[in-house]
């Protein structure tokens, strides 16, 4: 069971804001490819917050952190801190991707191809369908074996439901 560390704690806005403002060249040649969902349409945030630490770059609906480490992360002490904070991240429920400096300049393509993997082999599961012919909340059915079909696809647009007060029944 996971840990629930809070997210982007509030007495760690100033620092989060102080580290966006200063940001490393490595980094700031990876946000660019990670902003905007341009990897596989995956939104990242940069500098987030998690429990007592900040991650470089977190994707929310992978769980991913991508951390990128510079010169200062080559001790012995550096390497332990990193070994406790992937620890702790990964307690809650975070996957950690940790790529030196020197990969973003030389293979940052590299780098999106592994994020890239990484969300292929670990997409959520697909909402579970209703019986054939039966419409399910979302408004898809299973026809036959293998066969999707969405109540909109018939040409008729998307025409919103009304809102139903307490007593009345849908006419669908």
């Amino acid at each position: 069971m996971y840990k629930t560390a809070k997210s982007n704690p509030h007495e760690q806005r100033e620092l989060r804001q102080e580290l966006r403002n200063h940001t490393t060249p490595a980094e700031a040649v990876l946000w660019r490819y990670l902003k905007g969902g341009q990897v596989g349409g995956y939104k990242f945030r940069r500098q987030h917050g998690m429990g007592p630490y900040v991650m470089d770059f977190y994707c929310p609906s992978l769980h991913l952190c991508i951390e990128l480490d510079g010169e200062a992360h080559n001790g012995y002490l550096e390497n332990q801190r990193d070994d406790i904070r992937t620890r702790y991240l990964q307690e809650n429920g975070i996957t950690v991707l940790r790529y030196e400096n020197k990969q973003v300049w030389q293979n940052v393509e590299g780098i999106i191809k592994e994020i890239l993997k990484f969300a292929e082999d670990n997409k959520p599961p697909l909402p579970l369908l209703a019986k054939e012919g039966n419409l399910g909340h979302n408004g898809f059915s299973l026809q036959k074996e293998g066969e999707l079909s969405h109540k909109f696809s018939k040409g008729e647009g998307f025409k919103p439901q009304p809102l139903l007060t307490q007593g009345e029944e849908s006419k669908a």
